[in-house]
């Protein structure tokens, strides 16, 4: 979601500063185009930058972020900083369970 983007975006600055690029989880190296997210999750929301992905060269399979927060295919052998997705359960009261099942502590 857009939300998701402009979060991990402003995640990816705070580590490495405004020009930064990330890694997501995504890729396409199983079918060429037909980009999948490393979890499985539905792949519903992208925000390509301009021609891409384009597979330059025919070697760019994975998925990064760019600076402005659009995403880009690069070749998956460059070293950037990976932004990673956790499961965080959510108590009925919309807190978040810091301990991941400690009800009573922390969800009261």
């Amino acid at each position: 979601s857009l939300a998701e983007n402009t979060a991990l975006r402003a995640a990816c600055t705070l580590q490495r500063g405004v020009d930064a690029l990330c890694w997501l989880a995504g890729n396409d190296k199983a079918v060429e185009d037909t980009f999948v997210w490393a979890d499985n999750s539905t792949w519903n929301y992208d925000n390509w930058f301009g021609i891409n992905p384009d597979n330059f060269d025919s070697n760019q399979d994975c998925l990064i972020m760019l600076p402005s927060g659009m995403w880009d295919d690069r070749n998956c052998v460059h070293m950037f900083n990976a932004m990673c997705a956790l499961p965080n359960d959510l108590c009925g009261n919309g807190r978040w369970d810091a301990d991941q099942g400690e009800l009573a502590t922390d969800c009261g």
